[in-house]
């Protein structure tokens, strides 16, 4: 972690024989400005300590890698900032099969997603807590009751191995439909979800949105086959809007502001 190297460093320094530094989420790197996990603001202070060290062993300081999850420009300039990078590399993560599907506000949002859900295509439901997905998916049940063996959730809270069985019920078809919290979803890479829902604003909106929409479908459809992402959180529409633009063109690199003001 990056409270333990910063606590070692100098102790890994000292033989100078660290050549290769790799800084996994480094997104938070610029989130430690507001106060998240603020050890990530002293790793670069860490791989320079590194660096003197090989030096004073008479090697090369360290590569570095640092990966991010998903970064704004903002962030991608405090990584830059922080650490000795030469080279920059950016995945658009360009997916022209998917489909934006602005429901905000919907006085029968309930409604309207138990209809969804009634016809069969695998979805996922993303909430904001462990009990929102267990109570969304009892609702679901209860509204489309034909479907409700095939319905279930997902949370941090839950057994490891009740997460890896449900994860593979879903996997395998033998669930449609999963309300989850955030903690389903990087690297499942499920090629056949057609919908994501996001039945509440991600807690962290921007980043939140990308990851949900795209952190549990590594393999979007392709061909003539569409995924659909679905909001139907209830928030003012003012409050979100600009929220809205940054993270959808986020999502699909293009303008959206007129598919906002629907």
């Amino acid at each position: 972690t990056p409270e333990f190297l910063g606590y070692h460093a100098e102790e890994f320094a000292c033989p100078g024989r660290v050549g290769f530094v790799v800084v996994d989420e480094a997104h938070h790197i610029g989130l430690a400005r507001a106060g998240q996990r603020p050890a990530y603001a002293a790793i670069g202070q860490a791989v320079e300590q590194l660096a003197a060290g090989a030096r004073t062993a008479g090697r090369p300081a360290p590569t570095v890698l640092a990966l991010p999850a998903t970064a704004d420009d903002g962030i991608a300039d405090a990584i830059r900032g922080a650490l000795p990078l030469d080279e920059l590399v950016l995945d658009e993560t360009e997916r022209a099969n998917l489909g934006v599907d602005d429901r905000r506000n919907l006085k029968n949002r309930d409604d309207y997603l138990a209809n969804l859900v009634a016809g069969g295509e695998k979805t996922v439901v993303y909430v904001n807590s462990r009990e929102q997905s267990v109570a969304v998916a009892r609702t679901l049940r209860k509204r489309v009751p034909q479907l409700a063996p095939l319905i279930g959730f997902y949370n941090a809270g839950l057994a490891r191995a009740e997460r890896k069985r449900i994860e593979e019920l879903f996997r395998t078809d033998a669930l449609k439909v999963l309300v989850a919290t955030s903690a389903f979803g990087e690297g499942v890479n499920i090629p056949n979800i057609r919908h994501v829902v996001l039945y509440h604003l991600p807690l962290e909106a921007i980043i939140g949105m990308y990851q949900e929409i795209l952190g549990s479908i590594a393999d979007v459809p392709t061909g003539n086959a569409l995924l659909n992402c679905l909001m139907v959180f209830n928030v003012p529409f003012t409050l979100c809007k600009g929220i809205l633009d940054v993270a959808l063109c986020f999502l699909i690199y293009k303008p959206l502001s007129p598919l906002l003001h629907k």
